[in-house]
């Protein structure tokens, strides 16, 4: 099953990138797998063979943003994102 959301960027997505790297999307068992995701107008579509009805999808959500590559028409990266409110894992923990 393949998941579709707005990328919400104003001025549209880049037309030079067709294969995002950096998505990850899950099921309702909040468990995230790497996932295919490309440009379709302005949408983006996103796949993962492990997830057969995919709730959430992040992109850039990791530690090391250097393999991001979704840009404005302008040229202007877009910063990581989440389509999901899910408590992270260490929301509870104080440091």
């Amino acid at each position: 099953m393949l998941r579709t959301f707005s990328t919400g960027l104003v001025v549209g997505v880049s037309t030079n990138i067709r294969v995002l790297r950096t998505a990850v999307v899950a099921g309702a068992d909040q468990k995230f797998y790497y996932a295919q995701a490309f440009i379709q107008g302005d949408k983006v579509v996103v796949h993962a063979d492990a997830v057969a009805r995919p709730v959430t999808v992040r992109f850039g959500w990791a530690d090391d943003t250097g393999e991001n590559n979704l840009y404005n028409q302008a040229g202007f990266p877009a910063a990581p994102f989440r389509t999901d409110n899910w408590k992270g894992v260490t929301e509870a923990v104080k440091y």
